[in-house]
């Protein structure tokens, strides 16, 4: 479940005018993660940990380097380290995306999915190879947050979209987001290192629940909250599993230089 951070941090220009395209900034990113709520049933104490998180662009697709990594502490004192690792590679034109993820318990890897997708089918290279079929309608990680932004900027509340960011044929998500404008100014983290740079930038409060396609009627899978500035960074997330809450701020932002095409 926690891939889906990765799917709202991967802004994109894809679908823009390319005055606001002009206006995107490819960036690298580190979060601070911590613990934001609990319930007794799952055990957790505590968890800290980062995201680490680089978007940027070839002259061909959208490129995603992405890595978190969480150690959670039990009710009884035991240690448990998380690390997932996510790469991806988004078509300009949205035809096709390729992906690999791997996910560490320990240090041990316990799932390793990659494959690319095109035409709606899954070519999976990874654990085994085999093809996947993608419900019609669905779209990628690139895609699904260039349309958050411009319907942010067209003053849109509510957007629906049907999502697949990578993994099996399960993580494909119907996804109700809405966006909240406001005039708060935004207070970077005292000890962050340079995100001043998103204070003056024009922002909005965004609100995603994610459904399971067989439970589209039902509680969401999982929410998530943030902010989401203008030039496709996003600060402020709270991450709910319904059992337990991540919240995560962004603590270092530096800037990369787009391609030249």
């Amino acid at each position: 479940m926690v891939r889906m951070i990765f799917t709202i941090l991967a802004l994109s220009v894809l679908g823009l005018g390319t005055a606001a395209a002009q206006a995107l900034q490819p960036h690298r990113a580190l979060y601070r993660v911590e613990l934001a709520d609990s319930t007794a049933s799952t055990g957790i104490m505590d968890a800290s940990g980062l995201i680490g998180f680089e978007w940027t662009a070839s002259c061909e697709a959208f490129i995603s380097s992405q890595r978190l990594y969480t150690r959670f502490v039990t009710t009884e004192g035991l240690a448990t380290s998380s690390d997932i690792l996510l790469n991806s590679e988004e078509a300009l034109d949205g035809s096709s995306f390729s992906f690999d993820i791997a996910d560490r318990i320990n240090g041990n890897v316990i799932d390793h999915v990659a494959g690319d997708v095109e035409d709606n089918i899954i070519r999976y290279s990874m654990p085994i190879r085999q093809l996947g079929d993608l419900p019609s309608g669905t779209i990628f990680p690139t895609a699904q947050s260039a349309l958050l932004l411009t319907s942010a900027m067209a003053g849109q509340e509510y957007v629906e979209t049907r999502i697949f960011d990578g993994g099996d044929e399960t993580e494909v998500y119907d996804i109700v987001s809405r966006i909240s404008r406001h005039n708060e100014f935004f207070l970077p983290h005292p000890d962050s290192d340079g995100v001043t740079l998103l204070a003056p930038l024009q922002s909005w409060f965004v609100a995603m629940s994610y459904y399971t396609l067989e439970n589209v009627d039902g509680l969401p899978h999982y929410e998530v909250s943030y902010r989401m500035f203008n030039n496709g960074v996003v600060d402020e997330l709270l991450m709910d599993y319904g059992d337990y809450a991540f919240r995560a701020r962004l603590m270092q932002l530096d800037y990369l230089t787009p391609p030249s095409c």
